[in-house]
């Protein structure tokens, strides 16, 4: 099952895999922000978070450019779920402080 939400903020990809009678699920992230530079600051903001948030689930984030790319796996879907949930928080956060710093 694939799965694909898009928007002006960015593109999910969810999809579910199944290997020999255990599912692997998964989620693609990708962040299309305003400026390299958005993308950087947001990127370097929640890194943190992201190195220590390795522990149910797995995640590779890259930054290409403007765009923020995170993909993440999990064995379970609650799991999986609240990592995404987690991510977009983080995002959210980071761009609002990025967007109340720069009009300034």
């Amino acid at each position: 099952m694939n799965t694909n939400i898009s928007n002006a903020a960015g593109k999910l990809n969810i999809n579910v895999d199944k290997f020999n009678h255990k599912s692997d699920i998964s989620f693609s992230l990708e962040i299309e922000c305003s400026s390299e530079d958005e993308a950087k600051i947001i990127y370097d903001s929640i890194l943190l978070e992201h190195l220590d948030s390795q522990i149910r689930s797995k995640s590779i984030m890259k930054i290409e450019n403007n765009i923020i790319f995170i993909e993440t796996v999990a064995d379970e879907l609650s799991i999986l779920k609240a990592s995404l949930y987690s991510y977009i928080r983080w995002i959210k956060v980071a761009e609002s402080i990025y967007k109340l710093t720069s009009e300034q």
